[in-house]
């Protein structure tokens, strides 16, 4: 089974020097959710933090159902991204909630998603009935930022192309 992360849009909060990217997740042509994720800071900003968050590569990732995390219990694992270990999918408000996990939820504006915890658990029962009929889970990742119409004023409006037919 196939998960497509678009991103559509990516930011920064100059006052908190904290920059992440939005995107939506997709599992065939179902919208799952808006996905939250820091990535590198730009030059200028509090250098001392610059490792704190960066966001995945675009590129395609196995992921790991049912990862046992400490703080989060068991959530997704996107696994053999380069460069980087431990990249989990939780729970979460804004990009000061994560140190460069996918943090799901629905973008209403501003610097933050809301009912992170709802969007966690619809995106577990995906992977879940994947993984009960023994799928392998691949998350796609790209940027898909020429497509963008404002995520905050068409949430669902990612896939390739839609923004030329207008969905």
């Amino acid at each position: 089974m196939y998960l497509e992360l678009n991103r559509t849009k990516h930011q920064c909060h100059t006052l908190r020097a904290r920059c992440f990217c939005l995107g939506d997740l997709w599992c065939g042509p179902e919208w799952l959710c808006n996905i939250l994720e820091p990535y590198d800071w730009p030059h200028g900003f509090n250098v001392e933090r610059v490792d704190w968050g960066r966001a995945i590569p675009e590129g395609e990732y196995p992921i790991l159902v049912n990862y046992p995390s400490s703080k989060f219990g068991l959530v997704p694992l996107i696994d053999r991204v380069p460069g980087r270990t431990g990249i989990l999918m939780h729970p979460g408000n804004t990009a000061n909630d994560t140190r460069g996990c996918l943090i799901p939820g629905r973008y209403d504006g501003g610097f933050m998603v809301l009912r992170s915890r709802h969007y966690m658990e619809k995106v577990q029962r995906v992977l879940l009935d994947a993984h009960n009929r023994f799928e392998p889970v691949v998350l796609k990742v790209q940027n898909l930022f020429g497509y963008e119409k404002g995520l905050a004023n068409s949430i669902g409006n990612s896939r390739p192309g839609s923004a030329i037919l207008g969905r």
